[in-house]
């Protein structure tokens, strides 16, 4: 595919997201060179909270991988930020998404491509600079909760109408990849990217429903404080429910 210009950047002319799919290695190759521009364009300047939040954000960003390149995920951002480039808010969660197509493509200016092309098919609408429409996506996940496996709904909305209110946000903003912060491969993240990729919000809904599914057991038995945490590592649960293995706590570090 071709590369052309616009007043938001630079993009990839006719390019199916999907071919990234052919992109994945499990292996790490050279250094990409960073071809990025690694000064901003002319224009009204970014605000220094948001530079200094990416700035925080990338250095946490799978801290423990001494191979990952965090110079360009760091670029990156900071182009898809820009008022004259992506113009896209920039919001906590987003380096970890970035960061899975980075090193899953091992290119910046592709990944600064295929990203801006995500970013204005699926996200756009829903992730303002307040995060406005988040709210819309909270309430459709929570709708097909309802209708698809209402007894769970029934019981999270009874133990804590807050937690139904706002649930699916974290995973929203993230889709799960910030699950690689414990592990570098994960085959069950890579293949709901794909379907999110290929189908978009209803296909990632989709997913979030299987693993509801298989969780439904141990949520019903757990209640208001213990419900909460559950639902905060709702995904790594969710993915060793079906088979995923992670690190114990100890090897991580983490919770």
């Amino acid at each position: 595919p071709k590369i052309y210009k616009n007043d938001r950047g630079t993009f990839l002319k006719d390019a199916d997201p999907r071919d990234i799919r052919m992109k994945r290695t499990r292996h790490k190759s050279k250094q990409p060179q960073n071809t990025l521009p690694t000064k901003q364009k002319k224009g009204k300047p970014k605000a220094k909270s948001v530079e200094n939040d990416i700035s925080l954000d990338v250095k946490r960003t799978f801290a423990n991988r001494k191979d990952f390149d965090h110079v360009s995920l760091e670029q990156i951002l900071r182009n898809i930020s820009h008022p004259k480039m992506g113009n896209f808010a920039y919001y906590q969660g987003l380096n970890y998404v970035i960061g899975y197509f980075l090193e899953m493509i091992e290119s910046p200016v592709e990944t600064y491509n295929i990203s801006m092309m995500l970013m204005e098919t699926y996200f756009r609408k829903y992730v303002g600079r307040n995060l406005d429409g988040l709210a819309i996506l909270s309430h459709t996940l929570r709708r097909l909760l309802q209708i698809f496996l209402p007894r769970l709904a029934a019981h999270i909305d009874r133990n804590d109408s807050l937690i139904a209110g706002s649930m699916g946000a974290n995973w929203i903003l993230t889709l799960f990849t910030n699950l690689k912060k414990y592990k570098p491969h994960i085959r069950l993240l890579d293949q709901i990217l794909d379907i999110f990729i290929a189908k978009g919000w209803i296909g990632f809904f989709k997913c979030v429903l299987v693993l509801f599914y298989y969780l439904e057991g141990d949520i019903l038995s757990l209640q208001s404080d213990q419900l909460l945490m559950f639902l905060n590592k709702f995904g790594r649960k969710g993915f060793e429910k079906l088979g995923e293995k992670f690190p114990s706590r100890s090897s991580t570090g983490r919770a």
